[in-house]
């Protein structure tokens, strides 16, 4: 009977050991997961852009080589209440954006679509664009756009 219960004793040490143990190791696997999602939510996104408002508020965010800048609001949760009410069809200009000369000068030719929503857009200036149309690359890294008021209707005479 002894022998039994040394045996038990054994292997109930035993068997905590291996629980132990294994909770261990699925804690190290764990951390890694967490670390190689982190790694994998950087990669390529690294597109730094800060919004300045009319109010004076400034946001910064980054934003991944390809997405457009209006992904870059959307999924960095940048908030700019009623920016790209139309989802980056290119159908509104709830997204117009004022840019620095030279970032403007880097970005390919606006189509016909985006110069006629960016004729309906408040605040029109020669280097306006739509979010939605503005394609995240290197260059652009480290851009400032302004993103123009649109005047409360109650305040117009």
């Amino acid at each position: 009977m002894q022998m039994l219960l040394g045996f038990s004793q054994f292997y109930e040490f035993t068997k905590c050991s291996i629980l132990k143990m294994r909770f261990h190791k699925l804690k190290q696997a764990l951390e890694l997961y967490r670390m190689r999602q982190q790694s994998f939510k950087w990669i390529g996104s690294n597109i730094a852009v800060t919004f300045l408002t009319s109010q004076g508020d400034q946001f910064k965010a980054y934003g991944k080589i390809g997405d457009t800048l209006l992904d870059l609001v959307f999924n960095e949760n940048v908030p700019l209440d009623g920016f790209g009410v139309c989802e980056g069809t290119c159908s509104c200009s709830t997204c117009h954006v004022i840019l620095k000369r030279e970032q403007y000068e880097c970005l390919p030719s606006p189509c016909e679509d985006e110069l006629d929503m960016l004729d309906l857009a408040y605040g029109l200036a020669d280097t306006s664009r739509l979010a939605c149309q503005i394609v995240l690359t290197e260059q652009l890294d480290g851009m400032e756009v302004l993103v123009p008021g649109v005047p409360d209707a109650t305040q117009l005479h």
